[in-house]
C-alpha cells in the first residue's frame, strides 16, 4: 500500500477548503471538499475532525463520501483520527470518488488526512465543469435539520446535509461547479434572535472574504483569519439567500427594514468586487417572503446607483408544510428543497444561461 495527500495535481478541490502545511487538506464550509478519478484495487481514507469533534457533540463534522455518484460512507466523526475503506476489489477498478463535507462552517471543519491505495493505483483531477455557482446562505443553505422531520428536536450536526438542500441539488442540476458560504442563524444586519435585540455577531457581511467563521480553532489559528480567493473559483452565478434571520429583528418596524436594506445594497457592493463577471441573484422566501419586498427594494436600489444590471431578484415559494412536512424547527424538507431547487434552476436556465 502507498499512502497519497490529495493535492492539486492529483484532485479538484470543492468549495472554501484550506491547505495545510502538512499536506491536510481542510474543508471549511458545507459541501466543500475534494474530487478525483481512481483506478485501482483499494483504497483507504484517513481524516480527522477538527477540534469540536467528540463523541456525544451535536457539533462534529459529519462526511458524505460519493463513489461513482453513489452514497459509500456518510458518518459523524466523533475521534480526532479516523480511517474508512472506500473499495477492496479483487481487481483494478475505475472510480470517481467525491469527499464531501455536509456539515456547516461554524461548528466543524473535516481534515482530509491522507489515502492509502495499492502499489498500482492511479489518481486522476476531476475534469471542471464550465458553469460556477456560488451560494451565499443561512441554515436553508445548509440543509439544517433536512434529516429529521420532527419540528420540536434541536439543532444537530448529525441532521445537517447540504447535499439535501436547493443550492448543491440546483449546482447539481445546472451540470456546474458550486461553492457554498452558508451559517445557520445568520444575516445581513442580524442573525437570529428571540428578544428583538439585534444579534452582531452573525453577520455574513464580516467574514465572506474569509474561508469562514469556525468556532474550532486550526493549530491555534483561527478560520477566519484566512483570507479566501475568490478568482480561484470565479463564479458565473452568485445566489444570496438571506434575510430569514433578519426578520426576527427587523420585523414590521420600518426604520429597521430600511436598515436591512441599506445593508444589502452594501453587502451587494461587496459581493460584486469579489465577483466581477457573475450574475447576482438576490433570492428569499423558502421559510418565508415577509422580507422579499427589502430584498427586492435592495436590488433595484444598487442597480440605480451603480449601473450594474447584472443583478436580479428571486421569489421563492414558501414552503407548504402540510403538503411537504417540516424538518427540525420548522426547516424545510428535502421535498420542499427539491420544488426550490427546480424552481430556482428553471430561473437560472430561462432568464440567465444563455
Amino acid at each position: 500500500m502507498r499512502t497519497f495527500i490529495l493535492d492539486e495535481s492529483n484532485s479538484s478541490r470543492i468549495g472554501r477548503c484550506l491547505a495545510a502545511q502538512d499536506g491536510t487538506l481542510w474543508c471549511v464550509q458545507s459541501g466543500s471538499g475534494a474530487e478525483f478519478g481512481f483506478c485501482g484495487s483499494k483504497l483507504v481514507l484517513t481524516v480527522k475532525g477538527g477540534a469540536v469533534a467528540f463523541p456525544e457533540s451535536v457539533n462534529s463534522v459529519r462526511m458524505v463520501v460519493f463513489v461513482n455518484g453513489e452514497r459509500a460512507a456518510d458518518v459523524l466523526l466523533d475521534e480526532d483520527m479516523q480511517s474508512f475503506v472506500l473499495i477492496d476489489c479483487d481487481k483494478a477498478v475505475d472510480a470517481q470518488i467525491r469527499i464531501i463535507k455536509v456539515s456547516e462552517a461554524a461548528k466543524s471543519v473535516l481534515g482530509i488526512v491522507s489515502l492509502s491505495a495499492d502499489e498500482g493505483a492511479v489518481f486522476s483531477k476531476a475534469e471542471k465543469k464550465q458553469l460556477h455557482i456560488e451560494f451565499i446562505g443561512d441554515s436553508i443553505t445548509c440543509g439544517y435539520g433536512v434529516d429529521d422531520e420532527v419540528i420540536e428536536h434541536s439543532f444537530s450536526t448529525a441532521t445537517e446535509d447540504c447535499t439535501k438542500a436547493y443550492a448543491y441539488k440546483t449546482a447539481q442540476a445546472l451540470g456546474a461547479e458550486y461553492s457554498l458560504f452558508s451559517y445557520s442563524g445568520w444575516g445581513v444586519v442580524s442573525g437570529w434572535t428571540e428578544t428583538g435585540e439585534r444579534s452582531a455577531h452573525m453577520l455574513i457581511p464580516d467574514y465572506y472574504d474569509t474561508v469562514g467563521f469556525c468556532e474550532a480553532p486550526l493549530s491555534g489559528q483561527k478560520m477566519q483569519d484566512f483570507p479566501w480567493d475568490t478568482e480561484s473559483f470565479g463564479a458565473d452565478i452568485v445566489v444570496i439567500n438571506l434575510g430569514t434571520n433578519d426578520e426576527s429583528y427587523c420585523g414590521t418596524d420600518e426604520a429597521r427594514r430600511a436598515e436591512f436594506t441599506e445593508g444589502y445594497v452594501k453587502f451587494l457592493g461587496m459581493v460584486r468586487a469579489h465577483n466581477p463577471k457573475a450574475h447576482i441573484i438576490c433570492a428569499l422566501g423558502i421559510m418565508g417572503d415577509a422580507m422579499y419586498p427589502c430584498v427586492e427594494l435592495a436590488c433595484r436600489d444598487y442597480s440605480e446607483k451603480t449601473g450594474d444590471k447584472n443583478v436580479s431578484a428571486f421569489r421563492f415559494v414558501p414552503q407548504d408544510g402540510e403538503a411537504d412536512g417540516f424538518a427540525v424547527d420548522w426547516h424545510p424538507t428535502e421535498k420542499t428543497n427539491d420544488k426550490a431547487a427546480k424552481a430556482l434552476f428553471q430561473y437560472i436556465e430561462q432568464q440567465i444561461i444563455v
